[in-house]
């Protein structure tokens, strides 16, 4: 969740060609094992895709994120369009045992060079036993109905994420530390996606 960054170079990065180092720190935050093999990482392209196929239709999320989109010439450079963006998004995530810094679904940084998302094992997108996978302010009698492992969840989780990395307007870019923001920020996607995701309920 910690900002966004480029759409990096992977030559000479792991890009799902090869493992990432076991352990890496930063602060208090420990990533353990960052992978792109096995059923795990299917979920997530399956994911990606259920999303890419909804956003295609157009509707206020899409219009939301291809405004952080079209403003981003890191990302314009590379990609014509969202729906392209989001064909090649899955090789820039990975899943890892995040622990330290709080409750952590997903983080969006480049602690481990060569992916851009991270999503914990141990945190709601895998996991069904983990509750509302959002708190809100406005919305939050809408998102404490969102629950951990289902399609919905793990596509707020997403979307949350992309938000982060195409800087959608109105994100707030700390707010792994700063509860106030990141309850704006699921707002925002609640605002702008609902729709979309109220499509799995």
């Amino acid at each position: 969740m910690p900002g966004s960054v480029p759409v990096p170079d992977l030559s000479g990065a792991y890009g799902g060609s090869a493992q990432a180092p076991d352990i890496v720190q930063q602060g208090d935050i420990t990533i353990k094992g960052a992978s792109q093999w096995g059923p795990q990482h299917k979920v997530i392209s399956d994911t990606v895709g259920g999303l890419k196929n909804a956003l295609a239709g157009g509707g206020n999320c899409a219009a939301w994120l291809t405004q952080g989109f079209t403003a981003n010439a890191e990302y314009t450079t590379y990609y014509g369009s969202l729906t392209e963006f989001l064909e090649d998004l899955p090789r820039y995530i990975a899943y890892a045992d995040i622990s330290g810094g709080g409750k952590i679904n997903a983080i969006n940084s480049n602690i481990v060079v060569g992916y851009n998302i991270l999503i914990n094992t141990n945190g709601a997108f895998f996991g069904a036993g983990e509750g509302a996978v959002a708190t809100g302010d406005r919305y939050n009698d809408f998102l404490k109905n969102i629950r951990g492992g289902t399609v919905a969840g793990r596509e707020f989780i997403l979307l949350h994420e992309i938000g982060h990395l195409l800087n959608v307007p109105g994100f707030r870019s700390d707010d792994l530390r700063n509860e106030g923001n990141h309850k704006a920020n699921n707002d925002a996607v609640w605002q702008n996606c609902g729709d979309l995701l109220m499509r799995q309920r």
